[in-house]
């Protein structure tokens, strides 16, 4: 067995080391009717994330009428003004103790679009899964998320309430009632209280005009959310930097968006001009990467991987045979460890969500198959959504679990 070298751990920790305090930079290209962005590390223009803008109904929030309640199974279908309910899951706990009724009306918003399932052959039908609601409404800001019925001070994951001074978070108390809380973005922390107020109040002021909103009967739309482009920025906001974007109209309605959002201190904005500078994704070399995220064969220093999709799930076959590549200073271990990390990048890069079955290379040690699902799990939770990574068995089996909120990358482009 090889015997790993201390600058091969160094390696393999390196990253999360680099990706905590990473600056990003945006490109938004509309090369013909699709806006395509590409989230690259600032330093090295190296891609995190391939997205394609897309029509999208998460945040939207609407009155619904419960239609039914399936306490035993811990959801209810709501009646948000379309044609197909929406499903609201909460434990069986909530439901027998809840005021809810058949008929009731409640405020609800969008947390997962409709999923269409394709069919693998002609003879399966095209099955789609029910948007899915929340009762904790919430709206998102550059500094802020307000939630009106959720009380109580929180703070993102990668900062805390020694980040702000006791005036500052006591100033911020005052400004939500008994109902109203807040969690505070790390953005927040290089804003003036001024900026921070603002920002404030106009997520209050969004949920004085829903409740007024709420007074008509009718199940239907109440407040839509930003477009996706603009919900992406705001998602990305503590680490982005800079915009570049190669389209007139777009330039204008991002420096809008970033004024009024107070971003514009924060995030430069820059136009491209395709017609004398080239296209814009050539210029940071991605285009090949970007064109390449169709074919299933994901190739590896030590190999490469297979991506294949299921009617339920995601595989990825690891596989270390490649012609001409030395591996005789490689061992199982160090394989499922590079091709681990590479998968993980590549579920971030192409966004892909709900289950994920990976077959690795079996490794008959338990104590270096723990030490990989710890090297892993360790990766996974850079990425911003939860990001699970489960037990690997001595057939090197191994599920990762990964929220699916909006259609993968790939189902945009294929």
């Amino acid at each position: 067995m090889v015997r790993l070298s201390l600058s091969f751990y160094k390696y393999l920790f390196s990253f999360r080391k680099n990706r905590t305090f990473m600056n990003t930079l945006l490109l938004v290209s509309r090369p013909s009717h699709h806006t395509n962005l590409a989230l690259l590390k600032e330093k090295d223009s190296s891609p995190l994330e391939f997205r394609v803008s897309h029509p999208t109904q998460i945040g939207d929030i609407h009155k619904g009428v419960v239609l039914d309640i399936q306490k035993n199974l811990g959801f209810a279908f709501v009646d948000f003004g379309e044609k197909t309910p929406g499903l609201l899951s909460r434990p069986p706990s909530f439901w027998e103790n809840t005021p809810f009724t058949k008929g009731s009306s409640v405020l609800v918003q969008i947390t997962r679009d409709k999923v269409k399932h394709t069919p693998l052959n002609e003879q399966q039908e095209e099955k789609e899964k029910n948007v899915r609601l929340s009762l904790t409404l919430s709206f998102s800001s550059a500094f802020f998320i307000f939630q009106p019925k959720t009380p109580g001070l929180r703070f993102s994951k990668t900062i805390s309430k020694q980040d702000f001074s006791e005036e500052t978070l006591s100033k911020i108390s005052e400004l939500l009632s008994d109902n109203e809380g807040l969690t505070v973005k790390p953005l927040a922390r290089k804003a003036s209280f001024e900026a921070l107020e603002a920002d404030l109040s106009t997520l209050k002021n969004l949920w004085t005009l829903l409740q007024e909103k709420n007074k008509d009967s009718k199940p239907g739309l109440l407040l839509p959310e930003k477009e996706y482009l603009f919900r992406y920025i705001l998602q990305n906001s503590d680490s982005l930097k800079k915009i570049i974007v190669d389209d007139a109209a777009l330039y204008l309605s991002l420096k809008k968006f970033l004024e009024v959002s107070h971003l514009s201190s924060f995030i430069t904005l820059t136009s491209h001009l395709s017609l004398t500078e080239g296209p814009l994704f050539e210029k940071y070399d991605i285009q090949e990467r970007w064109d390449l995220q169709k074919d299933p064969i994901i190739p590896l220093s030590s190999g490469h991987l297979i991506l294949e999709k299921t009617s339920a799930f995601w595989v990825f076959d690891v596989n270390s045979s490649s012609e001409g590549t030395s591996k005789k200073n490689l061992d199982p271990f160090q394989l499922n460890t590079l091709a681990g990390q590479r998968i993980l990048e590549e579920i971030r890069l192409k966004n892909l969500g709900g289950t994920i079955v990976v077959d690795l290379i079996p490794i008959q040690s338990p104590s270096q198959r723990k030490k990989l699902l710890t090297l892993l799990q360790k990766q996974a939770q850079e990425d911003p959504l939860q990001t699970h990574v489960h037990n690997i068995s001595s057939l090197g089996l191994c599920e990762i679990t990964r929220p699916k909120k909006e259609p993968s990358f790939l189902d945009l482009i294929l």
